[in-house]
């Protein structure tokens, strides 16, 4: 069973991981002006 925890301890830290990657995107394209290649 530790086993099967640490795998979702690390399924986890990585689902943080990308949500924080797709935040710090978000964040950058909201500092870009329009139509400097946004693509909505």
């Amino acid at each position: 069973m530790p086993a099967f925890d640490m795998k979702l301890d690390a399924r986890e830290a990585t689902g943080r991981m990308h949500a924080h990657r797709a935040s710090l995107r978000a964040r950058r394209l909201n500092l870009r002006p329009p139509g400097a290649g946004a693509s909505n």
